[in-house]
């Protein structure tokens, strides 16, 4: 091979070699998000200590069943940030900040998040619907949810409730965004945990 020639193939190599590194180093690199228990959440006197309760799958809107985090606008439209998503299931990670954060409220090892061996099921089922759980980028973030608590069997609501909670952005940017659902939910979990333990503590 002539040295014209081999001098033409390293600069075809070479040239496909940096369309390639150009293609996959475009754009800026994904975060990935989850969301975790409180740190440190507030006590409450649970007396039930051989109690087991499961967190039945919950329910989310239509718009939030997608990988990357979504926000809201002005209008009716959604935004979503796709270089921002959820490391896993969003609907799972909710169901195990809920199972921790009543486990440690309560003091209660038995708390399960869905799904759980039906061999061995839960005294009590908490199922919660969430009408809403999102918000504007540095304004609001929105929770509005009803909940159920059901018998082993499933067929008995012993405690129904709701919640509408709000929690501020501290500012426009995805960590913060992400931190104020976060909070939202500890706060919910604290709702349920001071109900249920209400309830249970007149049987």
């Amino acid at each position: 091979m002539s040295n014209y020639k081999r001098f033409l193939n390293t600069i075809i190599i070479s040239s496909i070699v940096f369309l390639l590194q150009s293609c996959t180093s475009s754009g800026p690199a994904t975060s990935f998000y989850s969301l975790f228990a409180h740190p440190s959440p507030e006590k409450v006197s649970f007396n039930n200590k051989g109690t087991t309760i499961g967190i039945a799958p919950v329910t989310l809107p239509e718009y939030l069943d997608n990988p990357s985090v979504i926000s809201l606008t002005e209008t009716q439209r959604v935004k979503i940030l796709g270089y921002h998503a959820w490391a896993g299931s969003f609907k799972e990670s909710i169901n195990r900040v809920l199972a921790d954060d009543i486990s440690n409220i309560l003091n209660l090892d038995a708390v399960w998040s869905f799904p759980w061996d039906n061999r061995i099921r839960p005294d009590y089922q908490i199922r919660i619907v969430f009408d809403e759980l999102a918000g504007k980028q540095g304004d609001k973030v929105r929770l509005k949810a009803k909940w159920t608590v059901l018998n082993k069997k499933g067929n008995t609501a012993v405690l129904v409730g709701s919640k509408n909670i709000e929690q501020a952005t501290n500012s426009k940017s995805a960590d913060d965004y992400v931190a104020a659902i976060n909070r939202t939910l500890n706060e919910l979990s604290l709702s349920i945990a001071k109900q249920l333990a209400a309830r249970l503590s007149e049987s």
